[in-house]
């Protein structure tokens, strides 16, 4: 902890009160505690505004060594501890930082009226790359239910930051300000043919396309809205799949399973 906050404290300059005051460029307090989630150290992060998220470090992490930031957003009805708690073993093995925003509502999760919380998500990405060395070109975020749908939209709204996106279970939503800055965009989309965000994730693969984006769906017979059961093993061919270049992928993108 004492590591991170000297580099917090030379990074904005000032601290006060426990929040540590950024430049006059940034104007975006942060405030870092630690807390423990399923018995592992993290830190709870807050801006001004009370929005929170969860923060945690892989067991690897080597302050010298770039690293992965992989974002993490929540269903309806969860938390952000729901989702570290599910995905630390993954951030673990695959050497990643684990960002998980919580939504402002916790029936609806993430909102995008009255107040849009993708601009927090957004928020506190940049101010977690401001305080680690993160490789921006391999950021991902991993959402599921509403988060998977919130994830998908953070891609189109700001594809330099969120490159490699990955919705399970999520609703796509076309009426987005889409631009012509998708050329290292890729969006993996996981449903159930029996899952009623199904068509909408099929529609959305073609959509997609329209504006050069990488995509691939993953399609299982019989998972209805829940995380496939071999979590860290898709999230290995997910890996994998965002490696490849798009001029060299040739597998099916409707591959059911």
């Amino acid at each position: 902890m004492g590591s991170l906050i000297l580099r917090l404290a030379v990074l904005i300059g000032i601290v006060f009160s426990g929040y540590l005051i950024a430049a006059p460029e940034d104007k975006s307090p942060l405030s870092i505690l630690p807390v423990s989630v399923a018995g592992m150290p993290a830190y709870r992060l807050q801006i001004p505004n009370g929005a929170k998220a969860l923060l945690y470090l892989p067991k690897a992490y080597q302050e010298a060594n770039p690293h992965t930031l992989a974002i993490g957003l929540h269903g309806r009805s969860e938390l952000a501890e729901t989702f570290l708690k599910i995905w630390i073993p993954i951030a673990d093995r695959f050497d990643m930082m684990l960002l998980c925003p919580e939504g402002s509502d916790l029936v609806e999760g993430y909102r995008r009226v009255p107040y849009d919380d993708r601009k927090d998500i957004i928020e506190f990405t940049r101010l977690v790359m401001k305080l680690y060395r993160i490789d921006q070109t391999q950021n991902k975020v991993f959402g599921f239910s509403k988060g998977g749908s919130i994830a998908t939209e953070l891609g189109i709204l700001e594809p330099e930051l969120f490159p490699n996106v990955v919705c399970m279970f999520g609703f796509f939503n076309k009426n987005m300000p889409y631009c012509n800055r998708y050329s290292h965009s890729k969006m993996y989309f996981i449903t159930g043919k029996n899952d009623v965000t199904y068509a909408s994730l099929m529609q959305g693969v073609d959509f997609l396309k329209n504006y050069g984006i990488q995509t691939k769906i993953k399609l299982f017979s019989s998972l209805v809205h829940t995380y496939p059961p071999r979590l860290e093993s898709e999230v290995e061919d997910i890996i994998w799949w965002f490696s490849q270049h798009p001029s060299s992928f040739k597998e099916d993108p409707y591959a059911i399973h």
